[in-house]
């Protein structure tokens, strides 16, 4: 999986490069911040963090950018009399960015986003047999708002929320790990 994700934005970021003209202003970016469980996830799970990164390109002058990117995260259990008990979050998503912001200016950005999740459940002091891990369809979106530090480097801060469903250990039924994150970044512009 994670070999499978590293040669996925190797790949996206060495077409961008081959882009047309057009296509100028590429940013990779990488960010991190704190996670907030909801939903099943959110019965068992505590606050946690999330790196990610990624590249967009963009598709028009009117801020339309497409977006690959990918996370990591953890989050600890609240699991009375077990400790140790955790869930890491790895995941790879497409989607799209429309930023509101004129170019060299700051200004807010929206995005959704669609990939895959993978839950990996690590039992802690319990059984290791206890160990699960489980990949699904995910999607996610949010909002944030960016700025210019420089003519190459811009700062950006964001809320989001992804949601993926499980297989879950009852016949006919799901569980969903979703989250909501604050995120804080960098994107360094390249081209155009």
């Amino acid at each position: 999986m994670r070999r499978l994700l590293v040669c996925g934005v190797t790949a996206i970021a060495a077409l961008a490069f081959a882009l047309p003209e057009q296509a100028s202003a590429q940013g990779i970016f990488v960010g991190g911040g704190v996670t907030f469980p909801v939903t099943d996830y959110g019965e068992y799970a505590d606050v946690g963090w999330q790196f990610e990164g990624g590249f967009t390109v963009p598709i028009s002058e009117a801020g339309l950018s497409v977006l690959f990117d990918g996370l990591y995260g953890t989050n600890g259990h609240n699991t009375e009399g077990v400790e140790d008990q955790s869930t890491k979050l790895l995941g790879g998503f497409g989607g799209l960015v429309y930023s509101l912001a004129d170019e060299g200016e700051g200004g807010l950005f929206f995005f959704g986003e669609a990939g895959i999740l993978r839950h990996e459940f690590d039992a802690g002091d319990l059984n290791d047999s206890e160990s699960d891990s489980e990949t699904a369809f995910a999607w996610g979106g949010g909002a944030g708002y960016g700025y210019p530090l420089n003519e190459t480097l811009s700062g950006w801060f964001m809320a989001r929320y992804l949601q993926g469903s499980f297989d879950s250990e009852f016949e006919d039924e799901s569980e969903t790990t979703a989250f909501f994150g604050v995120m804080v970044g960098l994107t360094f512009n390249i081209g155009g």
